[in-house]
């Protein structure tokens, strides 16, 4: 149980971090309440679907390559969240399309959570498993 509560806090706290980043960036573009559930939609899913990837092993994710069908899974997943905002679904959901440029600070956002996630795990096994 130590184990998994001290995960939880690490990896939760860089996750929050990801969160209220892309918060900050929403508001800070005067996103609508559409655009700003969209990037958030967008935002969660798609860093979501990478985390998997990231913390599925204690190894770096240049050593740990994925089995083919997890990461067509991902690959898939993250192509449907991009598209989604633009279809009958997503206006359903309330989505609107949002700027290229806010879609590139969300990959920002997402690639350096993902990096930090895979940098701050192979110190947190050193620390945890010795």
């Amino acid at each position: 149980m130590k184990f998994i509560r001290k995960f939880m806090v690490v990896f939760g706290l860089l996750n929050s971090m990801a969160d209220y980043t892309t918060f900050g960036v929403l508001l800070y573009f005067g996103s609508t309440a559409d655009q700003f559930r969209t990037g958030w939609f967008i935002e969660n899913v798609f860093s979501a679907a990478l985390i998997v990837l990231a913390i599925r092993t204690s190894k770096s994710l240049r050593k740990s390559k994925p089995g083919k069908y997890l990461f067509l899974a991902i690959i898939t997943a993250i192509c449907i969240v991009f598209i989604i905002p633009y279809t009958i679904v997503g206006r359903e959901f309330g989505f609107t399309p949002i700027s290229i440029s806010i879609l590139m600070i969300i990959t920002i956002i997402v690639a350096i959570y993902i990096t930090s996630v895979d940098t701050v795990k192979r110190s947190f096994y050193k620390k945890v498993t010795t």
